[in-house]
């Protein structure tokens, strides 16, 4: 058994050892100048018309300050059982979306909305 648990042990050390040492990334490095052409980068605008096609409520009813410079989109994974039971309900999940606003915009004075 002993010997079986020491086979495992040098299995799995293995495994990170080679997890960590590779540096094979299929994405490039980008440079500078590529990533400022980006259609996103410091362009809202394309964030809203995205959020409008999919039929996202207006800024205006989702963050708390009108000062913002910027916009973050957030995806939440909510998991509930087989039945649909447990986790936060759309209300709660508004309201905690809200009072991250909150914090950052009049709390904080921090130009971002999420």
């Amino acid at each position: 058994m002993k010997e079986f648990f020491l086979l495992i042990l040098a299995a799995l050390f293995s495994l990170v050892i080679h997890a960590q040492d590779s540096t094979d990334c299929a994405t490039p490095d980008m440079d500078t100048t590529d990533f400022y052409n980006l259609p996103w980068f410091d362009n809202n605008q394309l964030l809203e018309d995205f959020l409008d096609s999919i039929g996202y409520p207006n800024a205006s009813m989702r963050i708390v300050d009108q000062n913002i410079r910027y916009w973050i989109p957030l995806k939440l994974w909510i998991y509930r059982d087989d039945n649909g039971n447990g986790g936060p309900s759309q209300l709660q999940v508004q309201a905690m979306i809200d009072n991250l606003n909150r914090l950052f915009n009049e709390v904080n004075n921090i130009p971002i909305a999420f």
